[in-house]
C-alpha cells in the first residue's frame, strides 16, 4: 500500500492503492476461476504480498464491494473468509510447518477462519503456525536450492 493511504485510510484512497493489485486479485482473478468450478466445492484464496498489512480481507472486501458493483461482487464457493492476505514470512513459515508435516493447508486455513470468525479473538488467527514454530525449527533449505538453480552472477 502507498504511504498516503496508510496514514489516512479513507475507503477511497485504499481502493485507489489497491485497485491493481488486492482488489484486482479477488474481483477479477480468484473469484471467476471459483465461479468456473463446481459451486459444491470449498474454495480458498491466497494473495502473497511483500509484507505485512494491517488490513483483514473481510475489511477490504467491504470496500471493494462498493466500487465492484458491476461485477459479480460475490462468489458463492469463494466468500471473502476464505480469502487470506499472507506476507511472505508466513508464507514461509506455512511452507516449513506442511513440508514438516504439522498440518496440511487446509487445515490451518480453516483453523484461520474460525479464529477470524470469533470477535473476542483480537490476534492470533495464526495461533496453530505459532504454536508450531516455538515447538520446530524453521527450515527453508528448499530456497537455497532454488536459488541456486536460478544460478545469478554477482
Amino acid at each position: 500500500m502507498n504511504p498516503y493511504p496508510s496514514v489516512i485510510p479513507t475507503d477511497d484512497l485504499i481502493f485507489s492503492s489497491l485497485k491493481s493489485s488486492i482488489f484486482k486479485a479477488y474481483f477479477e482473478q480468484l473469484g471467476p476461476v471459483a465461479r468456473e468450478l463446481r459451486e459444491k466445492v470449498e474454495c480458498w484464496g491466497i494473495i502473497l504480498v511483500y509484507k505485512e498489512m494491517f488490513l483483514g480481507f473481510d475489511t477490504l472486501y467491504k470496500i471493494g464491494e462498493k466500487k465492484f458493483s458491476d461485477e459479480v461482487t460475490s462468489f458463492a464457493n469463494l466468500p471473502p473468509e476464505n480469502v487470506f492476505i499472507i506476507d511472505l514470512l508466513k508464507w514461509d513459515q506455512i511452507v516449513n510447518a506442511i513440508s514438516q508435516g504439522g498440518f496440511t493447508l487446509v487445515e490451518l486455513l480453516k483453523d484461520v477462519r474460525e479464529n477470524n470468525s470469533n470477535p473476542q479473538r483480537t490476534h492470533g488467527s495464526f495461533k496453530k503456525l505459532e504454536d508450531f514454530n516455538q515447538s520446530h525449527k524453521m527450515d527453508l533449505s528448499y530456497l537455497r536450492q532454488e536459488l541456486d538453480a536460478l544460478d545469478i552472477k554477482n
